[in-house]
């Protein structure tokens, strides 16, 4: 008995440098590897029908990946946007409990808001929940588009009612 246990303290002492340089280099090429993703973080309004799964935003989309947890099978699913998410789509539906929703939307201005999701439980009840986040908010030290109604630098005055955009003429037709 004493043999086998002395063999494999042998083992992992002259072969146990290798794995960990091996698990090391590993661990590395896949951080090299793996692109990164800037921070993206969306919330369920209520995580006892649906949770956020994982969410990606980039090239003008974002896709939101939904599981849900209802207990039942929902049907009748429908989105409302915001200004900032349009066009939001089911790319993929499995409506079964357990099941994942997968969303995608254009992102128009600041990739951060939120979405309604309507759908019909397993009761026939109508429930909504609101998937919000995004992107962190870039901060803009001043106004750069004055005609697109969004504040982009997040200062609460929307283009003609930001000083930013005071040397902006408004040409109003009579």
């Amino acid at each position: 008995m004493n043999r086998k246990a002395q063999a494999g303290l042998e083992y992992l002492i002259t072969y146990g440098w290798a794995i960990v340089l091996v698990v090391t280099v590993l661990s590395a090429i896949v951080l090299i590897v793996t692109p990164t993703t800037e921070n993206t973080t969306f919330n369920s309004s209520d995580p006892t029908k649906l949770i956020v799964k994982g969410a990606t935003i980039g090239n003008g989309q974002a896709t939101i990946k939904l599981q849900n947890i209802t207990g039942g099978k929902i049907k009748n699913i429908q989105i409302s946007e915001n200004p900032n998410y349009e066009e939001c789509t089911t790319v993929q539906i499995t409506a079964i409990a357990g099941g994942e929703i997968e969303l995608t939307c254009n992102v128009v201005g600041q990739p951060w808001g939120s979405i309604d999701i309507t759908f019909q439980d397993q009761t026939e009840l109508q429930q909504t929940v609101t998937i919000s986040g995004g992107k962190p908010k870039t901060q803009q030290t001043t106004e750069t588009n004055c005609t697109d109604q969004l504040d982009n630098d997040f200062d609460g005055k929307i283009d003609t009612e930001d000083t930013d955009c005071s040397h902006i003429e408004i040409i109003e037709s009579c």
